[in-house]
């Protein structure tokens, strides 16, 4: 084996080392619905008057069925995610020198 292609081999290893830290993170953005905060424009968190005047924060918008608050969208991402990263443990765990107790109990609080 050549230095040449050596060196092509590790900068493969390396794009795909970085292939899933990006798919992980461009996935976070969408279903956290970064196109719409950026259409939009709403406001991170909500508030409802109540009847003597003073303000509630809201983590829901309330009547608005296709409306979301940021941290509404952040939130629903990150549980969308740690899912599909305990999906994703659950696929690799399937290796001879993996505890399947850990694997397990780390399946668990991602899913």
């Amino acid at each position: 084996m050549t230095q040449s292609e050596a060196e092509e081999a590790v900068r493969v290893h390396m794009r795909s080392f970085m292939t899933v830290p990006l798919v992980v993170v461009s996935y976070f953005l969408i279903t956290g619905g970064i196109i719409y905060g950026v259409i939009v424009e709403p406001s991170s968190v909500g508030s409802v008057t109540e009847e003597h005047g003073h303000q509630r924060p809201v983590a829901f918008l309330a009547y608005r069925v296709n409306g979301q608050n940021m941290m509404e969208g952040l939130a629903s991402s990150f549980l969308f995610t740690m899912g599909g990263l305990g999906f994703i443990i659950l696929y690799r765990s399937n290796g001879p020198n993996i505890s399947k107790l850990f694997i397990g109990f780390v399946c668990v609080l991602c899913v």
